[in-house]
């Protein structure tokens, strides 16, 4: 009698300012997991709103949502404003350290065997993770926004990006991103039930 391998750890970082980099890390676990039932056990951690980041990194967070229902102009003013390196550097040395903190933690917990990020402020905390392992983790990133990326996308020093579309394959291109060190194969999307 043999026994069944231990599942491959995978930590899935997400933020739920929306629905979709939750679901996206939902659909690349259901596409593992019928591709290979059983082999690979995903934990899905929101380090930006979940229930160890401080209540007002989660209330900040959460003001995405109603901003871009009711002030898309000053959530266009903000995603800009942060959109350089040098302010991007400034987010994450000031409102971001606690996300920095928690993933850390769920990582030492969990020891994945790789790190996949499906936000764009959680790629620069898993790459930190990386870095000051004893264990080399690899980072991906899987992007969700179609057709614009912002910075925080593309700057984080991960092993691999996952990209949507070839608008964003060509942004990545533009910014000098190896070729090889992206790859193109659409957003991520949960199959749906059949009756």
């Amino acid at each position: 009698m043999t026994s069944r391998p231990e599942p491959v750890r995978l930590l899935f970082l997400v933020g739920d300012t929306g629905g979709g980099h939750r679901s996206a890390a939902k659909a690349v676990a259901q596409a593992l997991d019928q591709a290979c039932p059983g082999r690979f056990a995903p934990c899905i951690y929101d380090p930006l709103r979940g229930p160890d980041a401080p209540r007002w990194l989660r209330w900040i967070v959460g003001l995405y949502g109603p901003c871009i229902r009711i002030a898309p102009w000053l959530w266009g003013v903000l995603w800009r404003a942060v959109s350089s390196p040098l302010a991007l550097g400034w987010l994450r040395r000031t409102l971001m350290w606690p996300a920095y903190r928690g993933v850390a933690r769920v990582a030492a917990t969990w020891r994945p065997a790789v790190i996949v990020s499906f936000h764009p402020l959680t790629a620069q905390p898993a790459v930190r993770v990386r870095d000051g392992s004893a264990g080399w983790v690899p980072v991906i990133t899987v992007i969700t926004d179609l057709v614009t990326a912002h910075l925080a996308w593309r700057d984080a020093a991960v092993d691999r990006v996952i990209v949507p579309t070839a608008a964003i394959a060509g942004r990545c291109a533009q910014d000098g991103t190896p070729e090889g060190h992206y790859v193109e194969t659409g957003l991520p999307v949960a199959a749906t039930a059949r009756s």
